[in-house]
């Protein structure tokens, strides 16, 4: 059972790599709570947290009482994205590179994904 659990976590992990290297955000609505209680149900909801945190994307309760109030969560959210891109220093393909975020401001509410991947050959910017 703890060898099951070890290659599905490493499954989670290796899927939002994929994710993350395809830069797809991950969207769910969660249905843990028709697991129960226990492992399963904590299970689920960790994969999903882990898949979507990862990616900048969003996990919403698909046990609400407004279900439409979910998917309005959603696309609001995918609607009010935007994109921000800098030019890394010089790396090799297939490299993951961590991303970190700040603002300034501390009321800002701000999700991004965790890495990326350098799909071809990045040359620093040119200071000549």
């Amino acid at each position: 059972m703890l060898e099951d659990l070890r290659r599905a976590r490493d499954a989670t992990v290796q899927f939002a790599e994929a994710l993350q290297k395809a830069s797809v955000g991950f969207y769910a609505i969660s249905f843990a709570h028709h697991l129960g209680s226990g492992k399963r149900r904590e299970y689920g909801a960790s994969t999903l947290k882990t898949l979507s945190d990862s990616t900048g994307g969003l996990v919403v309760d698909g046990g609400a009482v407004d279900l439409k109030s979910q998917f309005a969560l959603i696309r609001n959210d995918i609607a009010a994205q935007y994109v921000l891109g800098f030019a890394p220093a010089s790396s090799p393909p297939g490299r993951i590179h961590k991303l970190e975020v700040k603002f300034a401001s501390e009321n800002a509410k701000v999700r991004h994904r965790l890495a990326y991947t350098t799909t071809s050959r990045v040359q620093g910017p040119d200071t000549r």
